[in-house]
Formats: structure tokens, sequence, C-alpha cells
């Protein structure tokens, strides 16, 4: 027999099936799936040991690139459905889930595990499908799975979640006519409420419908700009189109305003 070609590997390590890497379940997973089963497989020791005793918590796998924890969630599930891992303890509050690889069998510390050795085979993943184990070629690639975040906290009966929102297809039309709450007194609007926009302070408000009878208003003499018009001095340059007109009108309305405040 010939002497065998020396292989140097540094450091720790461990074996991956090639018939695993060379198969159509590896190569139909999805890119998430595929990192996460390497970042588990990372936290195994030397012939696979510590294997049931995997780590997959947030506070694990953010430092290695997982900021979702929908994207972490979502591979961790489609390799349960690929049967490449199981959850061998539950999480609670105050511990994390733990995992186990199905392509090695369990060597860890049992007693803080929820379920043993018998919870899996190493065949468990080509037991998925009956093309598992084959090869892809050209005439049948493999085709990548799609991450489906949206199966995340689904019902386990796989029904879809119940829509709590009211129903919007046929919302009411609302009644835009005013009416009262009570008793047969008239709707009125805001216009009828509120004074006049041209009337001043000192003179008492009057309805709309009794302006015709009403004193004559003074437009611009009570107005800060009326009583600025009344007492700047423009140069001819300055002086815009329309404001000689302008300024005769406000003189003689703030004059208006003096007399009539000093007869009241």
């Amino acid at each position: 027999m010939g002497a065998k070609n020396p292989v140097t590997v540094r450091g720790a390590w461990f074996p991956m099936p090639l018939s695993f890497l060379r198969s159509r379940a590896f190569a139909e997973l999805s890119p998430h799936a595929a990192k996460m089963l390497l970042d588990l497989c990372a936290g195994l020791g030397p012939n696979a040991s510590g294997n049931g005793d995997l780590n997959a918590a947030p506070a694990t796998m953010r430092p290695k690139g997982w900021s979702s924890d929908a994207t972490r969630r979502a591979a961790l599930q489609e390799l349960e459905r690929a049967a490449l891992i199981v959850a061998t303890r539950q999480g609670n509050r105050r511990a994390c889930t733990l995992y186990a690889v199905t392509l090695w069998p369990m060597q860890c510390d049992l007693s803080k595990l929820d379920h043993g050795p018998g919870a899996f085979t190493t065949l468990d993943w080509i037991k998925v499908a009956a093309d598992r184990a084959d090869r892809p070629t050209l005439t049948a690639p493999a085709t990548w799975n799609v991450l489906r975040k949206s199966a995340i906290g689904a019902p386990a009966t796989g029904q879809p979640h119940v829509d709590m929102s009211p129903p919007r297809d046929n919302p009411p039309v609302s009644d835009r006519r005013l009416r009262p709450a009570t008793g047969s007194i008239d709707p009125f609007s805001a216009a009828r409420v509120g004074p006049p926009r041209d009337t001043f302070l000192d003179l008492p408000s009057v309805p709309a419908s009794n302006r015709a009878s009403s004193p004559p208003r003074l437009t611009s003499a009570g107005t800060r700009m009326g009583r600025f018009m009344a007492r700047v001095r423009l140069s001819p340059d300055q002086r815009p189109a329309g404001y000689a007109v302008a300024a005769a009108r406000t003189r003689a309305d703030y004059l208006a305003h003096l007399q009539l405040k000093g007869t009241s």
C-alpha cells in the first residue's frame, strides 16, 4: 500500500459529510439558512463534540451579522423543516433554546436538555423527500429556497391570522348637513357666529343681514397698517402704483374714525 498523503489542518476541526455537501438538501438551502447552519457548526468542538448544546440566541448571533431577529428565526425554522437541526431544549425567560445538528450524534451534557439522543437520527434530513440525497444536475438544477419571514408567528394549526381590523370596503357615508342634537333649533354656521372681519373692536358687531343699515365701515383706519399709512411720508420714487388714492382714502378714514370716537 502506498503512503497516505498527509493533510495539515491548523487548529481544531471536525469532519463535514461530503454526501450532505453534495446533496440537493444542502444545495437548495437559502443563503441565510446555509450561513445559520455554519454558524451553529462553529459552536461544535473537535469530532462534533458539544452537539445538542448549540446556542442560537440573539446575543450570540448578533456579533456574527444576524442583526435582524426575524431573519434569524426564519433561518432556524427553515433548518428545522429540512430536519437538519432539532431543538433539544425549549427556551424561556431564563434560558435560551438549544439545538443539535442532525448530521452528527448528540454528544453533550444531557442533564440540561429536554430531549435526549433518541430525538433524531443522522439520516433524518434524507427522509424529508425522496431526492434529498441526490446531486443536482444540469437537467435538474437546484433552486434556492426563499426565506419566509411571514411564516414567523403563524398559528400552530397553519390557519391564517384573524383579521381584527374593522371592514373598510363600504365605509358609511357621513351626513355633512348640520343637525341639532336635540330640539328644533336650526343649525348655524361659524360665519354667523363670529363678528364681521371689517369691524372694529370699539364698534358693536352686527350680523351680515344688518350691514346695509349699519354705520359706514372704516376699513383701514383702525388697523396698524392704516395708522402707519396715515403718518408715513414716502418719497415720490418710493410710492407704489395707486399710492396717492390709497393714502387719501386712509387719511379720510382715519379722520372720520377720530371724529366718531370724539362724539361717542
